[in-house]
Formats: structure tokens, C-alpha cells, sequence
């Protein structure tokens, strides 16, 4: 009998252990950006929310015989967000591979005004970005996409830093705006 209990005793506790492992293993997902170069997370963060921001747009079909299925993308500054040329240059690279990025400092880059509606150039998305809230873990990034020359869809956009990579917290949710 004792040795039965002791066996039983022993597999409760290695249990316990296992439980223990898992529980801590899952809390730890967060990896905090401390020492990450400034730069560097800015690029993660724009990149990310661009990508789950031209998700949500709709989707234009390619041309027939059309080889280039890369996205025509504008990004442009918010007036209030300092973005220097190294973060410009970061989320381009980063987001190369599916979209063709350009930065602009004037609307009329990326909007056709003699078109009714004033639609984005080559069939292309215009997203403002904003400044990115501080944060090792999280952070909050406001973003908007052109719509036309009478809306725009405003984004809050929850980021969360976990196994090493930034990442939207939560599915998008955008806001559509008219403008004057």
C-alpha cells in the first residue's frame, strides 16, 4: 500500500511540475523590446499595421496577362508624426516582397483629383500613419486609409510585441469618416 501511495504521490508532483513548466512557459510570450534599436521597432510596427491595414481594403483584380500582382501602396505621415528616412526606407524593404511602397509628402502623389471621386493612383491604397505610443511590450498606433475625396477609415491600432515579433492585438476595426 505505502508503495502505491508513494508512486501516486510521485506522478501528482510530476504533474504538478509539468502544469508548472506550461503555465510559466505561456505567461513569458511577451518579449520586451528593451534595447531594441528605435528604428528598428518602428520599422516592425509600421510594417505590421500596413499589412493588417491593406488587408482590410478592397482588393482590386489584377489586369488580364497583368504579371505584377504586388500592391501599389502610399504611405504618408501624419502631420503631427516625425518619420525619418531610415524608417521610410526600413518599411519599404520590409514590406517589398507584396506591395510596391511609396512615402509621399503631398496628397495629390497618390490621389488623381481630375477622376470623380479623386481615387488612389494605380489602383493603389494611401494610408496615413501616425505616431506610435512608447512601450517595451504594447503599443497604439492611429492610422487612417483614403477612401475617397469624401471619406476616410480611421483605425486604433493595438500592437503587442510576443516571441519576439510585433503584432496586431486584436482584429481591426476601422471607423469610416467623411471629409469636407
Amino acid at each position: 500500500m505505502r508503495g502505491r501511495m508513494q508512486r501516486r504521490r510521485s506522478l501528482v508532483a510530476a504533474w504538478c511540475a509539468v502544469a508548472l513548466v506550461v503555465g510559466a512557459t505561456s505567461c513569458v510570450d511577451d518579449e520586451p523590446s528593451a534595447g531594441q534599436d528605435p528604428t528598428e521597432r518602428l520599422v516592425e510596427i509600421y510594417s505590421v499595421a500596413v499589412t493588417e491595414i491593406a488587408a482590410d481594403a478592397p482588393t482590386i483584380p489584377p489586369d488580364e496577362g497583368e504579371d505584377d500582382e504586388k500592391r501599389n501602396v502610399f504611405l504618408r505621415a501624419s502631420d503631427e508624426t516625425e518619420m525619418t528616412a531610415e524608417v521610410q526606407v526600413g518599411v519599404v524593404n520590409e514590406l517589398a516582397e507584396w506591395a510596391n511602397v511609396r512615402f509621399i509628402d503631398d496628397m495629390e502623389e497618390a490621389v488623381d483629383l481630375e477622376v470623380d471621386g479623386a481615387p488612389v493612383r494605380d489602383d493603389g491604397i494611401l494610408i496615413g500613419l501616425g505616431e506610435v505610443s512608447d512601450g517595451e511590450v504594447s503599443a497604439m498606433l492611429t492610422a487612417d486609409r483614403y477612401v475617397s475625396d469624401s471619406g476616410i477609415v480611421v483605425y486604433e491600432v493595438p500592437l503587442r510585441r510576443q516571441g519576439g515579433a510585433w503584432a496586431v492585438e486584436e482584429p481591426l476595426v476601422g471607423v469610416s469618416v467623411r471629409t469636407p
